[in-house]
């Protein structure tokens, strides 16, 4: 952004005065001029595609006239549209236009096209008036070489006076406009009626060409598209970090929660032993559970605000062409950073602490998830409520379903019959809505099936299994025994997650029916594992989320 200013105020001329003061009425700092290209740099942050000044040159010197004609001339070559309302044009701004619309009294309509045409755009009426002189006197013939003159030198003036031209009427005794603003609309009718038909007949469509600049379009938009989400994604990522108190809350609160959660569930059992073991700690399911719902919690924290201040920004950024699904994107991506951050912090706490091992990668992705979720759930509500107050009164009424109906707190199989649709469904119907209830299995699922220790020992097994060379069972089974010599299962295993996998496995290969916590799904003959299962219906969920974000925007805006 510095480099960005840096060079607006190059190009405007104002790098000098980047310390000035602007001023007021009673004391100004910078010049007229000076203070007119200030405005043109101001609008020039935003880069927009279209600049529109009004009397850009009115109440300047010649001096400043010139430095802001070089500036809008250099603006135009960058590819800017300069729409600009003059009146008093000197030749030289006059020639730089590349279109000129000319309006009568009333806004009436008398030229629009190339500058270098608008001279021979009146020669009709030229003539017309130079045919009159024999009945004028010798004044008005005067004023007739003076046009003639001045079309001759290309001068703005030119036009204006031919405009305004008049002679004396005997019949009213006044002085009247020689052509009525009546005049010129009839005639720049027919000539625009004359330029279509023109066009039509000298003109066909090379249609493969039309294809080849339709693919071109295409990719500038692509393009500027990327530009678009590349600047509101600074923008975005300047303006959190320059409220220093929230980052410094967001960052620290969870290496805190962390490690009052872990410290509060690192579970010993004194009278049997004096160390600490993962293998028997029975608060291992409860921490898994208790990380899904505070992680929910920071992705709504964190984004439950996002969207209901920055409405007017929307609103106006919508005029240079900002989609609603950029605006999201850039608020989604910042908070997915932000999210993942957040769950490093979290786990390189806790993890020690409770002694989890070799689980670090499935553990991140699980609890991302669960903060993207909340991330989700939180734009959607500020997409859709225009009052924080109202969204903030909400989150209760979210967090609770999270933590009633994941499966830990009240056990599926405890819960009233009358709720499921299907009574032997393993998951009452509405509990698979609850994000909590995938994340949930899915980290626990994780940690029972894709451990480090049982990994390895199914990796063995099966290169036993494969394998008809003696010489190279010999080798395997070495293996075996050194692993099994070196590695304990009680760093990589939980007795009572181990135990509860175990059973539903059970349950579910005798049934030959999913059940909640087993290790597997079976869709259509396929086995699919819970552990990626679960992150499939996760991501699917946000993206639902995401769509209904973007219909909440685009039904605000209507309104």
């Amino acid at each position: 952004m510095r480099e960005k200013i840096k060079h607006i105020l190059t190009l405007v001329g104002l790098w000098d005065k980047k310390n000035t003061i602007v001023g007021n009425a009673d004391k100004k700092y910078l010049s007229g001029g000076e203070r007119k290209r200030l405005n043109v740099a101001l609008e020039l942050l935003l880069d927009p595609t279209i600049i529109v000044l009004d009397e850009p040159t009115s109440g300047l010197s010649s001096k400043d006239s010139e430095k802001l004609i070089e500036i809008l001339d250099e603006l135009k070559l960058q590819g800017k549209i300069i729409i600009a309302t003059i009146h008093q044009p000197n030749a030289d701004l006059f020639q730089r236009f590349d279109k000129l619309l000319l309006l009568d009294r009333g806004g009436i309509q008398v030229y629009f096209g190339s500058t270098k045409d608008i001279f021979s755009y009146f020669d009709d009426e030229l003539e017309k008036i130079t045919q009159y002189d024999e009945q004028v006197s010798s004044k008005e013939i005067s004023s007739v070489v003076m046009l003639m003159q001045k079309k001759k030198f290309l001068m703005p003036e030119y036009i204006f006076d031919l405009l305004e031209y008049s002679h004396y009427s005997g019949l009213s005794g006044f002085t009247e406009r020689f052509f009525t603003p009546l005049y010129w609309k009839e005639k720049y009718r027919k000539n625009q009626l004359y330029e279509i038909f023109h066009y039509q007949n000298a003109h066909e469509y090379d249609y493969n060409s039309s294809d080849k600049t339709e693919i071109i379009k295409e990719r500038f938009e692509f393009i500027k598209c990327l530009f678009r989400v590349h600047y509101m994604f600074l923008r975005n990522m300047i303006n959190k970090l320059s409220n220093r108190t929230n980052i410094i809350i967001t960052f620290i609160a969870s290496p805190l929660l962390a490690l009052v959660i872990a410290f509060i569930l690192r579970y010993a059992d004194i009278e049997n032993t004096s160390d600490y073991s993962f293998y028997h700690n029975p608060n291992v399911v409860l921490f898994m559970f208790i990380s899904v719902i505070v992680f929910i919690f920071l992705g709504m924290a964190n984004s439950i605000n996002e969207i209901i201040p920055e409405r007017r920004i929307l609103s106006r950024e919508k005029k240079i062409n900002v989609k609603d699904y950029e605006f999201l994107i850039v608020k989604f991506v910042l908070l997915c950073i932000i999210s993942a951050i957040q769950a490093s912090l979290f786990l390189l706490v806790s993890m020690p602490i409770i002694k989890i091992n070799g689980m670090f990668i499935y553990y991140f992705i699980y609890l991302f998830l669960s903060a993207v979720s909340g991330n989700s759930i939180g734009l959607l509500l500020s997409g859709a409520l225009n009052d924080r107050e109202s969204v903030t009164n909400l989150l209760p009424y979210l967090l609770i379903p999270q933590i009633l109906f994941a499966g830990a707190v009240i056990p599926f199989a405890e819960m009233n019959n009358y709720i499921k649709i299907c009574e032997k469904a393993a998951v009452p119907e509405f509990c698979n809505i609850i994000p909590s209830r995938w994340l949930f299995e899915g980290i626990a699922v994780s940690q029972a099936s894709n451990n480090y220790y049982d990994l390895k020992l199914n990796k063995i097994y099966d290169d036993i299994k494969k394998t008809d060379d003696s010489s190279q069972k010999t080798k395997y089974y070495r293996e075996l025994n050194n692993f099994l010599k070196k590695s304990n299962k009680e760093d990589y295993i939980n007795l009572k997650l181990m135990n509860w996998v175990n059973m539903q496995n059970g349950r579910a290969y005798n049934t030959n029916k999913y059940q909640f916590m087993s290790t597997n799904r079976y869709i259509k003959s396929k086995t699919i594992p819970v552990s990626s299962f679960n992150v499939y219906i996760i991501v699917f969920f946000n993206m639902i989320l995401g769509v209904l974000t973007l219909i909440a925007l685009k039904r605000k805006k209507e309104n």
